[in-house]
């Protein structure tokens, strides 16, 4: 008997392994076959763009896609229609499908795209010639 003991205990744990794993198998079965309540979540509309879009982009119609997103998570200064977005510029870079904020536009009074977009009203923004035209006289006599 000493010499089947090790082979009698294996035997005994292979089937109570088996035997937990059916009952396993079948209480799983059993709680997929009945799904719990379904609640439905309250989404509002949400403005994004439609495109990879870069900085000082005129937003237009076909730019700008509304999609239905969790009322609860709405970020502050989000936009729901369309109509509100046209003729606005963008002053960061947008993803695809990425939300337009306030934050991420110029304000109102700005129409026009591009640099002008984005600089500060009291600067101004210059082309650089470069060294090569200080040397013309012309230029460099000017007064900055």
């Amino acid at each position: 008997m000493p010499r089947y003991r090790p082979f009698l205990i294996l035997g005994v744990a292979v089937i109570i392994a088996l035997v937990t794993s059916a009952m396993m198998y079948q209480w799983l079965n059993q709680a997929k076959a009945q799904p719990g309540p379904v609640q439905a979540i309250k989404t509002e509309a949400l403005s994004v763009a439609t495109a990879e879009l870069p900085w000082g982009t005129k937003l237009t119609r076909e730019m700008i896609e509304v999609v239905p997103f969790p009322a609860g998570n709405l970020p502050e200064g989000y936009f729901q229609d369309r109509e509100s977005l046209v003729g606005r510029v963008v002053l960061v870079n947008l993803k695809r499908n990425e939300s337009i904020l306030e934050s991420k536009l110029a304000p109102v009074s700005i129409t026009t795209g591009g640099v002008s977009a984005v600089t500060n009203p009291e600067k101004r923004a210059m082309r650089w010639l470069g060294w090569p035209a200080l040397s013309n006289p012309a230029i460099a006599s000017m007064s900055w």
